[in-house]
């Protein structure tokens, strides 16, 4: 009797542990739509935006236009995630900073990749070609992985940070202008003193002594992208497309039709960035 009260004991508790892990798993499962996202600059309207998220059953996000401002937003707690971003710039973000942590993407239907990509106003039929054959030529040749392992790989502990690149001149050469904006580290990034640096930098060099071409980097705020673009302030941006195949079908990230893309020069898991 006493081993047979042992048993259903056991059961017992059994029951209670699979009940508290699927309560907890549950809850889990909850508090993903109860957590206040934040975005950096959205291709899109922020209508467009914030309806995708209302749909899927989440809070409206909030959205800032440079790294530094979500940083303190989220140490502040008035966010609970910085949503898709690269691995690396999470890795790095987060080995600065540690009372952050990276993650994978909370919602499975989101996880997926950020590819790097530069955009061109469409029309401007030479800069862009300049830009996709050089990032062609790079790839192929294994120039653009030495410069991942040198200006990305290298840099993702704390402690080492990406050196200015110098950038090539020749005489009476074409001149493309480059906006850059610092808030992807170390992928885009922009030293203390102000320099431009980091792995986009270096593949503009690249780009520039491949194909003898002036390249001028315009610092700019990541929300006026596409302003600057199309007002010409610069020939060129960088631009992240986030890969999610729900969201990918539905067109949500498709780009305006003023603006075309390259070739992938680069590829990497998305992350999200939590407080510890």
């Amino acid at each position: 009797m006493k081993k047979f009260s042992k048993i259903v004991a056991g059961m017992l508790l059994a029951g209670m542990t699979m009940l508290s892990a699927c309560t907890s798993a549950e809850q889990k499962n909850q508090d993903i739509y109860n957590y206040v996202y934040g975005v950096l600059y959205f291709t899109q309207p922020v209508e467009k935006a914030t309806e995708m998220y209302v749909n899927k059953g989440f809070k409206p996000p909030i959205y800032f236009d440079d790294l530094n401002s979500i940083i303190l937003a989220l140490r502040a707690k008035k966010i609970d995630v910085i949503e898709d971003l690269p691995q690396p710039v999470a890795d790095y973000i987060c080995s600065r900073n540690q009372d952050m942590l990276a993650r994978v993407p909370i919602d499975k239907r989101w996880s997926g990749n950020i590819t790097c990509k530069m955009g061109v106003a469409t029309g401007n039929d030479n800069v862009f070609e300049i830009l996709n054959n050089a990032i062609k030529e790079l790839n192929a040749n294994g120039k653009l992985e030495v410069l991942q392992k040198k200006y990305v790989d290298a840099y993702l502990q704390k402690g080492k940070e990406p050196k200015p690149v110098t950038m090539p001149k020749f005489a009476n050469a074409q001149t493309i202008k480059v906006a850059v904006t610092g808030d992807m580290p170390p992928i885009d990034l922009v030293t203390a003193d102000g320099t431009p640096a980091g792995f986009n930098v270096a593949l503009l060099s690249e780009i520039a002594k491949l194909k003898k071409v002036n390249i001028v980097l315009v610092p700019i705020n990541s929300g006026t992208r596409f302003i600057c673009l199309n007002k010409k302030v610069a020939d060129a941006i960088f631009y992240t497309d986030t890969i999610v195949c729900d969201a990918k079908k539905a067109g949500f990230w498709a780009l305006p039709a003023s603006i075309q893309t390259t070739d992938i020069y680069a590829q990497y898991p998305i992350r999200y960035i939590g407080r510890k």
